[in-house]
């Protein structure tokens, strides 16, 4: 199902812009936020963040190198432990891998 999306995605990027890209990914981070008592715009930021120094580094259309960066990024951050540990957490990872790929493959 996956890769069914990201190539709708990669051959229709008038399509991938109408997709709320975000949306999965932020709800995600709210109920992790909400279940650790953070703010969940720190949280989402952070993440943004995250996600936008993977995506420099790693520079590739793989949804599972995404996944392992972001992943191995999160868990490197003491302040971010409970985050990582969250039972959501592969959710959240999930949904950012899926944004970033999405996004580089409508280029």
């Amino acid at each position: 199902l996956e890769g069914s999306s990201l190539l709708i995605w990669r051959f229709d990027a008038a399509a991938t812009e109408a997709l709320p890209h975000d949306h999965t990914a932020r709800q995600v981070a709210v109920e992790i936020a909400t279940d650790l008592a953070i703010d969940p715009d720190e949280l989402a930021a952070r993440v943004d963040g995250i996600a936008g120094w993977a995506n420099e580094q790693l520079g590739s259309s793989s949804l599972a190198g995404m996944t392992a960066a972001l992943t191995s990024r999160v868990q490197a951050m003491p302040d971010l432990a409970p985050v990582a540990q969250h039972a959501r957490f592969s959710d959240l990872v999930a949904a950012k891998a899926v944004e970033l790929v999405a996004k580089r493959l409508a280029r």
